[in-house]
């Protein structure tokens, strides 16, 4: 018996245990998280009902952090009776909630996908390998440059050098006198494409030559009498020189920003093409953001919102052209005071340009008037490029002499961060507009080179104080790939990653929780610019971000599930948010109708701006495409491709019919192929439709 008393003693005593276990549990544990549950899906309810929904924070004061991502969308069935609790017993709850494991809340890594499925912009699909676009695909060998000229010059220790040993043999070889001279090059102040130039002084053996403050140095080669020179050496050596004045250490969270720019990069051709880039990034704390929208149609009128958070759209799409109106009288982008670059220049940053463009640079291209200062960043190497087009004649494609291009460049920007790299506050923006501008394929031939450039610098902690922007300016406007069903979304959904120290997430859990929220979410350039701004003014420090803007929303900040295109400020004509548009036959009445409306529109814009005396009357060639992208009621939005003629153009735009009426935004045509010196004839933003009388 004395047994069976002791066993039944230790059973009593494990119940006991278990019942006040499960009693603390239930009675400790869950008030306070149930008192957590109502006052979220209090605030989530009055944030539905007011009509300034997102915006209007003011009003309820909203949990911070990933709790509020953490509520599914708002459901009218909860009671709403809640108690009110400091924000500082708020955060203690969340800590708690946290730790315990509460299914109610999810990961920052799952958030995103609780209101995916609620999203007011129903984001399409898009398979970067889908069977229309692949006979189009094809995956090209990383540069080579093939060797048209023997290196008469070196660069060794940041002085350039004769090399002997060349310069005798080819004297050996051909039995004729050869000479080499240098000289320094600038810029040319109040020119954009100016360049200012020392005397050619001779190259010899015994004297090296320093690189000047430009970083620049023309070397060339003659043989032959003055007169009858011929040409047998022509280089232009570049280098990065480090500033020698006092450097502006950063404080231990100041951010340095790179902005490396891929021309014409949607998300699916990174995708199909930048594999090792992608491959790099995934191994970095970087987050992708699948939503990101171009706001316009070129680089131009998309980056200006993002460096100046000002709209520039050629007064186009009934859209106010804020930049424009602004800075109409301007002389040189020089006067422009809101470039994001001035201010961080103004709070002790070291800005640097660079973009491997010349005829198509973003503020030089045809009349636009360029930079005329003789130093408009810290570092400027626009004569540099400028000398491509003798370089050339000495270069295969896409080299500069023996080096392709692009190793060029990123050893320019690369350098900066590699020398400076945590002493130094920076702001850089390299933009690559070759080869990403013309070829589907061709800018695969960057990949594996632009990967090592940027491996070695993560390897060297040379980014550990900087957030990295991997970006395209927009998707490809022109080629095969464009004409597909996916190419009308590729266009418009832009290429964006962000890079961010690893210590980041660590300081700032709350901000990294946001950004992975918003990979799902609209954005656009005017988005891009507000970081950058938080960025300057250290606003990410405090870890919460609150703006009452609708068009410009931190990557830092949520961006609401129930954002749309209006309220972000992307025209209906490059709105992605049609996840299931259906193709139409194009041999129907209406069909026709949309097509006649769409050549009757492009005629009205021209004449409306009188280009109609120079430019021909286009007609309809043909049909390509109809589209229905979106029904609501009586109004129902198609998307229409027609060919028109004369001159060929492809043209596409969106046509709004409401019962009997038809409607198309003023602008809101895109052409989809190229059109060279078709509209030579006026100077206007309206070349694409012209067609000139006098060809």
């Amino acid at each position: 018996m004395g047994v069976f008393k002791k066993l039944f003693s230790i059973l009593l005593c494990i119940f006991t245990i278990i019942f006040t276990f499960t009693w603390v549990n239930n009675h400790l544990r869950m008030p306070a998280i149930t008192v957590r549950g109502r006052m979220m899906r209090y605030v989530a309810i009055k944030q539905h009902k007011s009509s300034n929904n997102y915006f209007n924070r003011s009003k309820v004061k909203a949990v911070p952090g990933p709790f509020q991502e953490s509520t599914s969308p708002p459901r009218e069935r909860d009671s709403l009776r809640f108690h009110t609790i400091p924000d500082k017993e708020v955060d203690s709850l969340r800590n708690i909630a946290v730790k315990l494991n509460d299914p109610g809340i999810q990961s920052p890594g799952k958030a995103k996908d609780s209101f995916e499925g609620q999203m007011t912009c129903k984001l399409p699909k898009i398979d970067p390998f889908d069977k229309e676009v692949l006979p189009f695909i094809k995956h090209p060998r990383r540069f080579e440059c093939k060797k048209i000229q023997e290196e008469f010059s070196y660069i060794e220790r940041e002085l350039i050098y004769l090399n002997k040993t060349v310069f005798e043999n080819y004297k050996k070889k051909t039995k004729r006198r050869i000479k080499c001279f240098w000289k320094y090059l600038f810029k040319k102040e109040g020119h954009k494409n100016g360049i200012k130039n020392t005397k050619l002084a001779k190259l010899t053996a015994a004297e090296p030559i320093k690189f000047p403050s430009s970083g620049m140095v023309q070397v060339e080669c003659f043989v032959g009498k003055k007169g009858k020179r011929k040409h047998v050496y022509f280089n232009v050596h570049v280098q990065t020189q480090p500033i020698k004045e006092p450097l502006q250490k950063p404080t231990e969270d100041e951010l340095s920003v790179y902005m490396l720019i891929f021309e014409s990069m949607a998300t699916a051709r990174f995708k199909r093409h930048m594999k090792s880039i992608d491959k790099l990034l995934k191994e970095r704390q970087t987050f992708f953001f699948d939503g990101y929208t171009k706001v316009a149609d070129n680089t131009y009128v998309n980056l200006v919102p993002m460096l100046t958070g000002l709209r520039a759209n050629n007064g186009m799409m009934n859209m106010k052209d804020e930049f424009h109106r602004k800075y109409r009288k301007i002389n040189s982008f020089d006067e422009v005071e809101d470039f994001i670059w001035k201010s961080f220049s103004r709070k002790n940053y070291t800005t640097a340009f660079f973009e491997n463009a010349v005829k198509l640079s973003t503020f030089g291209y045809g009349k636009k008037v360029g930079f005329k200062s003789a130093k408009p960043f810290d570092y400027f190497y626009r004569p540099y490029f400028l000398q491509h087009k003798v370089l050339s004649k000495h270069s295969t494609k896409y080299c500069f002499g023996n080096e392709p291009f692009v190793s060029t460049q990123m050893k320019l920007a690369h350098n900066l961060f590699d020398w400076y790299g945590n002493k130094q506050k920076l702001f850089v923006v390299n933009i690559l507009t070759e080869p990403g501008h013309g070829d589907e394929n061709d800018i695969e031939r960057a990949d594996d080179l632009i990967a090592d450039s940027l491996r070695k610098l993560f390897s060297k902690n040379s980014f550990n104080r900087t957030l990295i922007f991997l970006m395209g300016d927009h998707g490809p406007r022109y080629g095969d790939v464009r004409l597909t069903r996916n190419g009308y979304f590729e266009e418009r959904l832009t290429f964006l990653s962000v890079v961010t120290p690893p210590w980041f997430h660590t300081k700032y859990p709350n901000l990294t929780n946001k950004m992975k929220v918003n990979q799902k979410r609209l954005a656009t350039p005017f988005d891009v610019h507000q970081t950058l701004k938080d960025i300057l003014e250290g606003n990410y420090r405090g870890g919460q971000l609150k703006y009452k803007t609708q068009r410009g929303i931190s990557l830092f900040d949520e961006i609401p599930w129930n954002r749309t295109c209006t309220t972000a400020g992307i025209p209906q004509l490059y709105c992605p948010c049609y996840n299931k548009p259906k193709e139409t036959v194009i041999d129907t009445p209406l069909s026709k109708k949309l097509a006649d409306i769409m050549v009757q529109h492009i005629n009205l814009m021209l004449s409306k701006r009188k280009l109609n005396v120079k430019c021909a009357t286009l007609k309809l060639d043909s049909i390509r495409q109809v589209t229905l992208m979106n029904e609501n009621g009586d109004e129902v939005l198609y998307k229409v491709l027609i060919r028109a003629t004369p001159g060929g153009g492809l043209f596409e735009g969106l046509v709004t019919k409401n019962k009997d009426s038809f409607s198309i935004p003023d602008g809101a045509v895109s052409r989809l192929n190229l059109y060279g010196r078709q509209g030579k004839c006026i100077k206007s933003g309206f070349q694409k439709y012209c067609y000139c009388n006098e060809q």
